[in-house]
């Protein structure tokens, strides 16, 4: 992050000189416009992840009365939402996008296997559309 500028000061005439702040941060501060395919990509599967997080820590009734139909505990859904929030952090940490897209992959298999084994095909879709942009996302890394 560039804190001065390398003109001189209006009020004492002095040269400045540009320095920068290391934040540890860089890889994030870049312009989207900057952002490769497999950032971009990361970045959705981040957004659609940190909403399914949210959405599994809040847990209206429809969501809670689905994990019970599947036959998890209770507290399941805050499971669910841990390791939606986790994933979608390293999906956005670019020395940690793989991780990220790795969790991406174990989740959805989980989901993917739940909704198949309780006969809810139609709603197996969406996470098989989510594996595919993940596994797409690691390949475009590697």
């Amino acid at each position: 992050m560039l804190l001065t500028t390398a003109q001189s000061c209006g009020f004492c005439k002095r040269q400045r000189t540009p320095f920068y702040l290391d934040t540890g941060l860089t890889d994030i501060a870049v312009s989207f416009a900057e952002l490769s395919a497999s950032a971009w990509l990361a970045w959705g599967l981040a957004a659609f992840f940190l909403f399914g997080s949210v959405l599994n820590a809040i847990a209206p009734a429809s969501i809670r009365a689905s994990f019970t139909r599947w036959g998890y505990p209770d507290w399941f859904h805050y499971v669910t939402a841990a390791l939606e929030f986790l994933t979608a952090v390293l999906l956005v940490l670019p020395a940690f996008r793989l991780a990220g897209v790795a969790l991406a992959i174990l989740v959805m298999i989980a989901a993917i296997v739940t909704l198949l084994h309780h006969d809810e095909h139609a709603h197996a879709v969406a996470p098989c559309v989510v594996l595919a942009l993940a596994t797409a996302c690691g390949w475009l890394m590697v």
